[in-house]
């Protein structure tokens, strides 16, 4: 049985999102042309093979070299094959910060792909800055970017392809209202990401006219923490009438496991954002006793690339890949999935 969400209401305002890396490596070759006119153009990737957004992480990794090639075949840079040196950054900002230093320090990487998670962005662009190595993310969505860089605090080496959360918070709001939800609780992971949204989401909904249950005192989960059974009470334990949550797949699918094994779900309305969108986030929750998803009937928002942008990278990707299915994750809204 599939799971059951809606398609995302962001249909324009996050310009080619599922094509963030293929973008991502063409604005890099843009802006750090000069850093390579000696010699071919070296770029790394700081992206999520492991951690909490592995499931995302890693279709996002094999797209990368997929543009590599094809710059390649059609030359490299200055007569010279384009280079890729890919890091995993753990979804840990620690040691994201580790492995942008080794791209930026060690690796002379002229640009760098990453992050994904705004918490891992916020502790490599620093390296990034003081190196001069070009950071372009695909899925930075906090923001607190936004208001770093107008403060001048980038140097223009920061950028990102994916809008801020302010959009699909606002979103994600219209579509609980639209829902008919009045009282509505959130619970968040708690990094730059899951806090930002919820700021932008609890002002949207309040705007809307609805009521955030725990505005007083706000559900917020540590991703490390042995069991989140305390933070799935809080959430979903003030019957609400839906419950706003941001998440990251491997914890994230945890928290809601546990919300339902308390007997907490039934009648709530689960709505979900783009840290959850994999084609594995169903399974990874579980089933219900009768052998339905736990999270049937859920909705939520992400950010779409457009039709054009989606077509072509599904073309070369299935041309690389034997024919293989272009994963959820790199396709526009979601069929079944937040």
């Amino acid at each position: 049985m599939k799971q059951v969400h809606k398609t995302s209401l962001l249909t324009k305002t996050a310009n080619c999102y599922r094509m963030a890396i293929a973008v991502s490596m063409t604005v890099l070759l843009g802006s750090c042309g000069p850093i390579a006119s000696s010699g071919g153009l070296k770029i790394g990737s700081l992206l999520p093979s492991t951690g909490d957004l592995s499931s995302v992480g890693q279709p996002m990794i094999a797209t990368v070299p997929l543009l590599v090639d094809t710059v390649n075949a059609c030359g490299g840079v200055n007569g010279k094959p384009m280079e890729l040196v890919a890091a995993d950054d753990e979804t840990d900002p620690t040691k994201g910060n580790q492995a942008m230093t080794q791209l930026a320090e060690v690796d002379k990487v002229a640009g760098v792909v990453g992050s994904f998670a705004s918490s891992v962005s916020t502790s490599a662009v620093d390296v990034a800055v003081r190196n001069k190595v070009m950071l372009v993310s695909p899925g930075s969505t906090s923001p607190v970017f936004t208001e770093r860089a107008k403060q001048g605090v980038f140097k223009g080496y920061w950028s990102r392809t994916a809008p801020p959360d302010t959009y699909q918070a606002r979103a994600l709001a219209k579509l609980a209202h639209d829902k008919g939800l009045k009282r509505v609780s959130t619970v968040v992971i708690n990094n730059d990401y899951g806090v930002g949204f919820e700021k932008e989401f609890v002002a949207a909904f309040k705007k809307l006219g609805g009521t955030i249950v725990n505005e007083s005192k706000p559900t917020r989960y540590d991703p490390k923490a042995p069991t989140l059974d305390s933070e799935a009470s809080a959430a979903f334990g003030g019957k609400p009438d839906g419950v706003a949550a941001v998440l990251y797949a491997e914890t994230g699918s945890q928290l809601l496991k546990a919300a339902y094994q308390a007997g907490l779900t039934k009648g709530v309305q689960l709505l979900l954002t783009d840290g959850v969108k994999s084609d594995d986030f169903a399974k990874q929750v579980g089933k219900t006793r009768e052998g339905k998803f736990i999270i049937e009937g859920a909705i939520g928002t992400v950010p779409g690339a457009d039709g054009k942008a989606l077509k072509a990278l599904t073309t070369l990707w299935e041309s690389k890949k034997n024919g293989a299915r272009l994963p959820m994750f790199l396709k526009r809204g979601m069929p079944p999935r937040s």
